[in-house]
């Protein structure tokens, strides 16, 4: 990973400041990311966008400046699981696949499944392909990123490297 990792500690949608992971000196932290450009899929995308999209997503479908993209019944439905008890063929655990995203769940598998083990059981998101994550806790206020432009093919070590950096953002309101 190149560049150091931070948070923005947001009051508002607008007011944002850079500090560093760790707990903030006042408020919550609400985007955690690294400062990485990415290549993915020929689109070109960096941490911070990506965690301000998922900030859209708890902020009831509303960009930063304050436009609706979302319909707030659309983002509840969005993240309602649907996958039941259907198991995860490689985790063993059930999936909690709601619309385009996992769901950490009330099993206390959340790990398991990308996230971090500071992360709350409504945290939504997705662990994406060599190591990349994203997700948001509704109820920390936390939207996290972390991209890379390399693929990790150790499968033990890119779960720990996630569970770790999740563990670290989702810390930051704790």
């Amino acid at each position: 990973m190149s560049g150091a990792l931070s948070c923005i500690v947001q009051k508002g949608l607008t007011n944002l400041s850079r500090v560093r992971l760790a707990r903030p000196p006042y408020g919550c932290a609400r985007h955690v990311f690294s400062q990485q450009r990415v290549d993915l899929d020929f689109d070109l995308t960096t941490a911070a966008d990506l965690a301000l999209f998922y900030q859209a997503l708890l902020n009831d479908g509303k960009a930063l400046d304050g436009s609706r993209i979302w319909q707030s019944e659309m983002l509840l439905e969005a993240r309602r699981i649907r996958t039941g008890g259907l198991i995860d063929p490689i985790r063993g655990i059930t999936a909690n696949r709601a619309l385009g995203i996992v769901i950490a769940g009330h099993d206390g598998k959340g790990n398991l499944r990308g996230f971090g083990r500071t992360n709350s059981p409504q945290t939504f998101g997705h662990p994406g392909f060599g190591g990349q994550i994203g997700w948001a806790d509704p109820v920390t206020g936390i939207s996290f990123a972390y991209l890379t432009n390399g693929y990790d093919r150790n499968d033990l070590r890119e779960g720990r490297r996630s569970v770790a950096l999740s563990s670290l953002a989702g810390a930051c309101c704790n």
